[in-house]
């Protein structure tokens, strides 16, 4: 959390296929059950978290995830996006007022393409800022909100880790190597 008390993190059971979000204080005690869903990320004045969650229907029997942002103590859930498609891997802007993640286009995660997106803080329509022929994912703003790092897979086993601008265009590689990186962080806030 921006206050530096609390933790907040996921947890996956593969013997059921649940992912949930937990608290807990940064000392140890109070773990605290928020919600179902995944990668929870918290606002940058702490006051909610932003994640992905299942999202099935009668229509779409298959569990798609939508982005979804919840009171920081786990209540008041607003889901953002609403389609077909799996988005995942969100990142609160530093201003607090856009949402950056990665959207698989339709249901096959098979050989998927991948791309990163951006939003507003309250939802509607979906920026893309990435549009490749590879596994673009785990966005994360730069302090400043200029920047955004993200991993682009290629489905070989190696992937590397890039920048865009904020607003879209500027991509910059800045690992050249056979390794897999994945999952940059700016860290903190100013």
């Amino acid at each position: 959390s921006p206050d530096g008390k609390k933790i907040a993190y996921m947890v996956y059971s593969n013997a059921n296929g649940v992912a949930e979000i937990y608290t807990i204080y940064v000392g140890g005690g109070g773990k605290t059950k928020l919600t179902s869903g995944g990668q929870p990320s918290y606002s940058p004045d702490g006051k909610r978290i932003v994640y992905w969650d299942y999202h099935k229907t009668a229509a779409n029997p298959h569990p798609d995830t939508e982005i979804y942002t919840m009171n920081a103590s786990g209540g008041d859930k607003i889901q953002l996006t609403h389609n077909d498609d799996d988005e995942f891997a969100p990142d609160f802007s530093p201003d607090g007022k856009r949402i950056v993640f990665a959207g698989l286009k339709g249901l096959e995660r098979n050989n998927a393409e991948s791309d990163i997106y951006k939003m507003k803080v309250g939802g509607g329509a979906k920026t893309r800022l990435t549009n490749n022929n590879t596994y673009d994912t785990y966005p994360s703003y730069s302090p400043d909100g200029k920047k955004i790092a993200f991993a682009v897979s290629k489905g070989t086993g190696e992937g590397d880790i890039y920048t865009i601008n904020s607003f879209g265009g500027g991509k910059t590689q800045l690992i050249h190597d056979d390794a897999d990186e994945a999952a940059p962080s700016w860290g903190s806030r100013p």
